[in-house]
């Protein structure tokens, strides 16, 4: 799995502001040494520019040739003054608007059409989720609309995350399900709310401020080999004895881990020592398709 750190983050934005303004003002591109790496791989980035939160344009090359710094400095140029769909930003204007860099991985053939139906019902999904918790806070019986077949009606395993404010405020999961996807995640979505032992349950007020992330899980599979493991891309669970403890994805590039930091915060989360996965710990994993309202624009920012 690709990984920036903050610093190339920052260096990215910087290369992309500076590229603007020099066209801008006219003068050749001044493009600062980088360190190795990913920064100096070909690799497909998307540059965004909004202003006061309107798209101002976005520009992406999926196929270059060269280092991922360069065609970050030439897409953001192109987003500034040549997306079709805008005038060009002006430089009395530069200082107005910020940049948003989309690093792609590299492109894969779909092995799995799964994913493509999950992200194709997603919106459907949350939903649901939002729907089921507030008539839980209104004590009304619960309503689930019909769905399409396939996937939703499939027992799948499924997280509901919910957020507010971009701190968690409940999660909970279901590795098992013996019913349907869609009415999993409904019930996953209740407990994240009201059941999660870590917080108290969300109130009916609160619930515009909350915002609802679903990860659908793929089949998990036993581990032969600790260096399969990709940071990013899989979530674990690790059991021994009687315990078990299980971390999605995406908590690894949230909190910045390497694969072992990830595998010894999984073993705290069963409650095993740190480093019991290396001494006869049972270890599976798992990837997720992870979507949420912030992506649908589904819930009110302050």
């Amino acid at each position: 799995m690709y990984q920036l750190t903050e610093q190339d983050q920052r260096l990215l934005l910087r290369i992309a502001r500076d590229s603007v303004q020099s066209c801008l003002l006219k003068e050749a591109p001044y493009l600062p040494e980088v360190p190795g790496g990913l920064l100096t791989e070909p690799r497909g980035v998307f540059v965004s520019i909004h202003k006061r939160g309107e798209l101002r344009g976005c520009i992406g090359n999926v196929h270059p040739a060269g280092a991922l710094y360069r065609t970050a400095a030439e897409c953001a140029v192109a987003a500034a003054v040549g997306d079709p769909r805008f005038v060009p930003i002006t430089l009395e204007e530069l200082a107005e608007v910020e940049f948003e860099i989309s690093v792609l991985s590299p492109i894969e053939p779909v092995k799995n059409i799964a994913d493509i139906e999950v992200g194709k019902h997603g919106l459907l999904l949350l939903r649901i989720a939002r729907d089921s918790v507030q008539s839980c806070l209104l004590k009304e019986a619960p309503y689930l609309p019909e769905v399409p077949g396939g996937l939703l009606t499939e027992p799948r395993g499924v997280f509901v995350s919910i957020h507010k404010r971009g701190e968690l405020r409940g999660c909970i999961g279901n590795v098992d399900p013996a019913g349907a996807l869609y009415r999993t995640a409904a019930e996953c979505a209740v407990a994240a709310a009201v059941g999660d032992p870590r917080f108290v349950p969300i109130t009916l007020e609160e619930l515009a401020e909350v915002e609802f992330e679903i990860s659908v899980l793929s089949l998990i599979e036993p581990v032969k080999n600790i260096a399969d493991i990709e940071v990013g891309k899989h979530g674990l669970v690790i059991s021994k004895k009687n315990a078990r403890g299980l971390l999605l994805p995406q908590v690894a590039i949230t909190y910045g881990w390497d694969r072992e930091r990830f595998l010894s915060e999984t073993c705290r989360k069963a409650g095993l020592r740190a480093d019991d996965w290396k001494d006869g710990a049972t270890i599976h994993y798992f990837s997720a398709f992870v979507f949420g309202e912030r992506q649908f624009h589904l819930f009110a920012t302050p």
